[in-house]
């Protein structure tokens, strides 16, 4: 056999090569690549919170807009006065009131309405407005906040409010009523009904964090699904 004959070494038969500890396979670097998860595909595990009762997943849900928070409050509002209305209608709250007007030439007419007095409008009102105490604690939304996706939630974690937070957010946003009681005796009080409500629309609108006074309080927060910005306990 000549030079030309002869067949070249390759590298499955090069001894040198085949020795190499260095290209050999490691066992343990072998076990964990079989056993490694492409973090880019993983699934994010469960959280225990999510699994405890009255706690929501802490990346569902993002901080409510003034405007939607302002529209689930009238909202609510509007519910209870045709609550109340109702309410009063069938107990014979509503007064007959009657009265006459005199002309500058002297000719008279005569008008008839119904009016409900203060302790009646009042009461009823705050009666009916307890009810969102153990609709927060329980589904975490009144009627009106479930129309248009609003959650109640605790400002600290992703849960339900407890009853102690839900009576002091109660108290807050709805303690005007009492004065609205008070007001049969003297219309001064009426006055601070106004000057309450309004202070509230204010501090909720002046809140860097979306939240209003009765929320800074009660240590609670108002939240919609979340549609991409940040979660609300972020």
């Amino acid at each position: 056999m000549t030079q030309a004959d002869t067949p070249e070494p390759t590298a499955a038969q090069d001894p040198a090569t085949a020795a190499d500890p260095a290209t050999a396979a490691d066992p343990a670097t072998a076990a964990d690549s079989a056993t490694s998860v492409d973090p880019a595909t993983a699934e994010e595990p469960i959280r225990p919170a999510e699994t405890r009762p009255g706690y929501v997943d802490r990346d569902a849900y993002e901080m409510a807009t003034t405007g939607r928070r302002v529209s689930g409050w009238l909202l609510d509002l509007f519910f209870l006065f045709v609550v109340v209305g109702i309410v009063a209608a069938v107990l014979g709250g509503w007064q007959p009131v009657t009265r006459t007007v005199t002309n500058d030439d002297g000719s008279t007419w005569t008008a008839s309405t119904f009016y409900l007095n203060e302790l009646w409008s009042y009461g009823l009102l705050g009666l009916f407005s307890l009810l969102a105490i153990p609709m927060w604690v329980r589904n975490g939304a009144t009627p009106a906040q479930r129309l248009l996706g609003l959650r109640v939630f605790d400002a600290a974690e992703p849960r339900l409010l407890s009853w102690p937070q839900a009576t002091v957010r109660w108290i807050v946003l709805y303690g005007w009523v009492f004065f609205g009681v008070a007001s049969v005796l003297t219309v001064a009080l009426t006055a601070v009904v106004g000057v309450w409500q309004f202070a509230l629309l204010i501090g909720l609108a002046r809140d860097e964090g979306h939240q209003g006074r009765h929320d800074r309080l009660a240590h609670s927060l108002v939240a919609v699904p979340r549609v991409g910005r940040y979660s609300a306990w972020d």
